[in-house]
């Protein structure tokens, strides 16, 4: 049979539901202790159950929900020593990815990061801070990527998403330009010294970034 025939089932509808179930988390429309109910969750999205469970068992490995002890799943609860401990994971692993990538960049990499510090930028200007803080995430994952270890990648893939959770619910997202340019000084100057192949500096400066 021709491929041309092939009937297209990407994305799968699990993972278009999980896509907009993350929306709302990271939002705050979904809040931190929240149960969700899955005949409700079903009708509103027009689902049924199945690809809606399946999105589920992906948020939670995401750890953006957790089960209840009842046989359903609530919006992960926050904790301040969970939100410790994940920093201190988070500055470990993110010297070495800053590190890693200034081992490994090539100019093509540098030159797609340079190329997201001013799709960042634009963003700034059209003052959409939501859209920045997961462009931000973006900037850090392909630092990682960067650094060519699969392992960093995974692990810091699963704390993101807990720190998007944490800033959504807490910090609310970047407040004002003036934040969010401090935020893009702090990338480019990242970003020179994994240019510059400078392994100390850009760990130094990812983790003093991280720490801010």
């Amino acid at each position: 049979m021709p491929l041309d025939t092939v009937v297209s089932r990407y994305p799968p509808l699990y993972a278009r539901v999980r896509n907009v179930l993350r929306q709302a988390i990271l939002e705050g429309r979904l809040r931190p202790g929240q149960r969700l109910n899955e005949t409700q969750l079903a009708e509103q999205l027009g689902v049924s159950r199945t690809p809606l469970r399946e999105a589920l068992r992906h948020l939670e490995a995401e750890g953006l929900v957790e089960p209840d002890g009842h046989g359903g799943v609530v919006v992960t609860r926050l904790d301040v020593n969970d939100i410790a401990s994940m920093y201190e994971c988070r500055i470990a692993l993110e010297r070495l990815s800053a590190a890693s990538a200034a081992c490994n960049a090539t100019k093509e990499d540098i030159d797609r990061l340079r190329a997201m510090l001013d799709d960042a930028r634009a963003i700034v200007r059209r003052g959409d801070m939501p859209e920045l803080l997961s462009h931000n995430v973006a900037f850090h994952r392909l630092i990682a990527v960067t650094g060519r270890n699969s392992w960093v990648v995974r692990l810091l893939e699963q704390l993101w998403g807990h720190m998007l959770l944490f800033r959504a619910s807490v910090l609310g997202p970047l407040s004002g330009e003036g934040t969010a340019l401090e935020v893009l000084s702090e990338h480019e100057q990242i970003l020179d010294r994994i240019a510059q192949r400078d392994e100390q500096g850009a760990a130094d400066m990812m983790e003093a970034h991280i720490r801010r």
